[in-house]
């Protein structure tokens, strides 16, 4: 699971959504959100209240782990997320201190190598939470500093997928739904569109891995598709739409996802 939030501007009007999507099959795919009144950062008493909302509806649902930013490290929300048994895997800035001496995290883990993992060699005390700490560092020179439960090289893959997340939100706006475009700011039509562009974006994935196992795809010099899997999903789609018939009905019908159970 990821709590992403996307903040655009229409005029002088903030349009900013805290957005709960869930990890499948490479995709992030949107669940629940909540509308916020004002632009950039959200409280953490907002957070737990989707993450509560999302408890509530689905009781039954294993969370193997929340995946979030930096911005989403206060210790009140470290807090809720371990009296609800939810493992973090949340990546730390780098002044937060760790420990009963309070040091900060870039000081315990100085002169990391590009592409080093290195593990705190026992759970510490992080934002008043047990956890693991471990650190890596890009070939740009950018330092990861994680906060998690478990294994460290697990965990370090888990947040990798947290940038699907990005792709989710291109795949809504420029690359796909233009949901920017619409004008509307007003926060109870911008959800309700949300959820119709939501469905489709989820059928389009779906549609997608269909028409990837059916048909051969470019892949480029750097191990990734030409065509996205959802963009051929969504072409397909819009092509079975825009050009109606009684073959294009059946095929429809036949890629209808179930969101039942």
């Amino acid at each position: 699971m990821r709590t992403p939030a996307r903040n655009w501007k229409l005029g002088q009007q903030d349009v900013n959504i805290l957005l709960l999507s869930a990890v499948w099959n490479g995709f992030s795919l949107p669940l629940m959100w909540t509308l916020l009144p004002h632009g950039g950062a959200s409280r953490s008493c907002v957070r737990e209240a989707l993450v509560e909302r999302f408890l509530k509806l689905c009781p039954d649902r294993e969370i193997r782990c929340l995946l979030a930013d930096r911005e989403f490290t206060l210790q009140h929300w470290f807090r809720f997320l371990d009296q609800h048994g939810v493992a973090p895997c949340i990546r730390l800035p780098a002044r937060a201190t760790i420990g009963a001496h309070g040091m900060p995290v870039w000081a315990v883990f100085k002169n990391l190598q590009v592409g080093e993992v290195r593990v705190w060699h026992r759970q510490t005390r992080i934002y008043d939470v047990n956890l693991r700490v471990a650190a890596t560092k890009n070939a740009a020179g950018d330092m990861l500093y994680l906060a998690y439960r478990g294994h460290a090289l697990p965990n370090m893959r888990r947040y990798a997928l947290r940038w699907q997340t990005e792709h989710l939100h291109a795949a809504l706006k420029t690359r796909g739904f233009n949901l920017e475009d619409t004008g509307l700011t007003r926060p109870e039509r911008v959800s309700s569109l949300l959820t119709v562009v939501s469905v489709a974006f989820i059928w389009a994935c779906v549609t997608g891995e269909v028409v990837a196992r059916r048909t051969a795809t470019k892949v480029k010099k750097h191990g990734h598709r030409a065509v996205s899997v959802f963009r051929l999903g969504l072409d397909h789609l819009q092509d079975l739409l825009l050009h109606p018939s009684g073959a294009s009905w059946h095929t429809l019908s036949t890629l209808m996802p179930r969101f039942e159970g």
